[in-house]
């Protein structure tokens, strides 16, 4: 997820607990270590969900979680341009996902001011692996961020 997030040119990755991995050294792949120390990506670490929380609204983050859900709505070509139309290349949106096995823990679902599902066409899942939905979803954020950026330099 972390290789995800600098591929698709995400400007930071917050990070909530994990203190008992904090010191090891293998808990970050080294080509996210090498973005990081080179500034193209951040990563803000934070002990409790709370805190996170409180960054996230001083930063007035969008925060959409991915999550199946009767609320949710579907992650099409079109579900970001529809649901931001008057978005910039500095508008802040997040993206939460939860573990494989619960998916987002329901104290989390509160804080998301959205939330999306991935459109599946086969049967016999429920859901997919965490990485492979972080990508799709990432991918699809992209593809929009790069239009929005495109549309406000023709403006000029």
């Amino acid at each position: 997820m972390l290789l995800a997030a600098v591929a698709f040119g995400c400007s930071e990755v917050l990070m909530v607990g994990q203190e008992k991995n904090s010191q090891r050294k293998d808990m970050f792949p080294a080509p996210f270590q090498a973005a990081v120390q080179r500034g193209k990506i951040r990563l803000h670490r934070f002990a409790k969900w709370r805190e996170c929380v409180e960054y996230m609204e001083k930063q007035s983050i969008f925060v959409i979680g991915v999550e199946i859900d009767e609320t949710s709505r579907l992650l099409n070509d079109n579900y970001f341009k529809m649901n931001f139309p008057i978005a910039n290349e500095n508008t802040n949106i997040g993206i939460l996902l939860g573990n494989e096995g619960q998916g987002i823990q329901p104290a989390h679902l509160k804080n998301c001011n959205g939330l999306i599902r991935i459109p599946q066409y086969g049967l016999g899942t429920a859901s997919m692996n965490v990485n492979v939905a972080t990508n799709i979803v990432l991918y699809r954020f992209q593809n929009w961020k790069r239009t929005i950026i495109r549309q406000s330099r023709t403006k000029l």
